[in-house]
């Protein structure tokens, strides 16, 4: 059919239909390069504001009410990887004898809620993983001491979870960055696998023969949210973690 035939009005335009500018368009663009020319802090200068903030806390009278502290500025500021290298060294590789090794019954005693007296908290606060497994039953983890720490000798540090979460994010950071650059060791302990009532191997994140072996030289148990339910046992919450991750020898009947 032709264009006559179709009767185009003559103040139609054939050609491509140009992008009409919304107002907001160009205030939103503003905003976001004046966000990104923003020069952002060092860690020393983090550090110190801190430090400044903890001097000037430590003035006031202290509340009856422990209030979760938020780190979301420092996380959001610098990468954890990068607080990692300052923590550790950078490129100094720690000693296998280093890392304590966890039964899968150790590991489990300590996935519940603080019950005993002299017991802290997941240093993460409301971040715990432990508020994420069940919205209807959220509780803050208790802290998971290893090797020769203890409340006495050690700041308050992750639970069961939380450490599951990092050493996980660390061990994929790890297969995709450069062979030059470690932050030291990717894990607070190493689990046991292949042995009846301990962990699967299929359920662990195990480093790759050509990947930094020294910066996870054991298994540790891959973390899914999926994976985990909440139960109560009494009054207190703990976290129950699949079946399907623990090993089972073959059975030998024949079917």
């Amino acid at each position: 059919m032709s264009r006559a035939a179709m009767q185009v009005p003559s103040n139609w335009k054939t050609s491509k239909r140009q992008k009409t500018p919304r107002k907001s368009e160009g205030v939103r663009k503003k905003t976001k390069w004046a966000s990104e020319s923003e020069e952002c802090q060092t860690l020393d200068q983090i550090c110190n504001d801190i430090c400044s903030s903890i001097c000037q806390a430590s003035k006031q009278p202290l509340s009856n009410e422990y209030q979760d502290l938020c780190f979301d500025s420092i996380i959001t500021a610098i990468p954890y990887v990068q607080i990692l290298e300052k923590i550790f060294g950078g490129t100094e590789a720690p000693m296998f004898k280093d890392v304590p090794i966890l039964t899968r019954k150790t590991e489990e005693s300590f996935m519940r809620e603080c019950m005993y007296p002299g017991e802290r908290r997941c240093t993460m606060g409301s971040q715990c993983e432990c508020m994420h497994i069940d919205r209807a039953h959220p509780f803050v983890g208790v802290e998971l001491l290893v090797g020769e720490q203890s409340t006495a000798n050690c700041t308050p540090q992750m639970c069961v979870l939380c450490s599951r979460k990092y050493t996980q994010k660390l061990f994929y950071d790890m297969l995709y960055r450069p062979p030059s650059c470690n932050v030291g060791c990717s894990q607070r302990y190493g689990v046991i696998t292949g042995v009846e009532d301990e962990y699967n191997p299929d359920a662990t994140l195990v480093m790759p023969p050509n990947g930094p072996l020294h910066c996870m030289p054991f298994p540790s148990p891959a973390h899914h949210r999926n994976a985990y339910k909440v139960v109560y046992r009494v009054t207190n919450k703990y976290i129950v973690q699949s079946q399907d991750s623990a090993f089972r020898l073959p059975s030998l009947e024949i079917p």
